[in-house]
């Protein structure tokens, strides 16, 4: 038999008493690419079989169709970590045809698919997620931030005023972007020194004492902050610059 006349036998073979049968069966269809393959390859992903669901969405992402985007999207959320893993290297293999159920993934209330969908979309270079990508910039979850904005770069984005560039290096982590863009990015590092994220909090006052460095004012003005954790932040930088204007 050539490839072509192999797909029924191998459908069929998917629902057969073996498990290693049925594993050989879906790593083929994958192989032969075959769309004939798909919905019944979609209709093996066995809930009690979590190895059978990590080669059949191998085998899903091999067809590179956008009928089985969906599926593995719903993997994303499958309760073992390797069928996660398998669900997201299978849309990365599908690339741009996995383009719009993944952008549609962008506005998910689950912070975890938010930031795999955006991701995925940077792997894929996707120019046309860029106005979705934009907005998960000021997303409360920090995980989904730097998704976006490394998505967002691999995409080729660049950010048009100066409050797109500091909120796209804030997002980004980008620490010494930020430091370059001099006073005008200050007043959004205050606001970064809020963050529930402790590992921003240290970078944005790693931040802050390099631009106190060139010039002191902004620090010595924000002593003055209404807010209290914003008051001991700067305190905090003053005192590793060690500038005796502050006394």
């Amino acid at each position: 038999l050539g490839a072509a006349e192999a797909v029924e036998p191998l459908i069929t073979m998917l629902t057969d008493d073996q498990h290693g049968v049925r594993l050989a069966a879906a790593e083929a269809l994958g192989k032969i690419g075959d769309l004939r393959a798909m919905a019944p390859l979609v209709n093996a992903l066995q809930p009690h079989d979590a190895e059978q669901r990590m080669v059949v969405a191998e085998a899903i992402g091999l067809l590179h169709d956008s009928a089985g985007a969906l599926p593995l999207i719903t993997l994303l959320r499958d309760e073992r970590a390797p069928v996660q893993a398998a669900a997201a290297d299978a849309l990365k293999e599908m690339g741009a045809v996995a383009a719009s159920a993944l952008i549609d993934c962008l506005s998910d209330y689950s912070s975890h698919i938010c930031a795999t969908a955006a991701c995925l979309l940077g792997d894929a270079t996707y120019h046309g997620a860029k106005d979705s990508l934009v907005p998960l910039l000021k997303h409360s979850d920090a995980n989904v931030r730097l998704a976006a904005a490394e998505a967002l770069a691999k995409i080729g984005y660049t950010p048009e005023t100066l409050e797109d560039r500091v909120t796209f290096f804030i997002a980004g982590k980008n620490w010494s972007a930020l430091r370059d863009a001099g006073k005008p990015a200050f007043e959004y590092l205050l606001t970064t020194l809020t963050s529930d994220d402790s590992s921003e909090r240290i970078l944005a006052l790693d931040a802050m004492e390099a631009i106190g460095r060139d010039n002191i004012t902004p620090l010595l003005e924000s002593l003055r902050n209404t807010n209290a954790t914003i008051r001991i932040f700067t305190a905090e930088a003053l005192g590793n610059i060690g500038n005796q204007e502050a006394i």
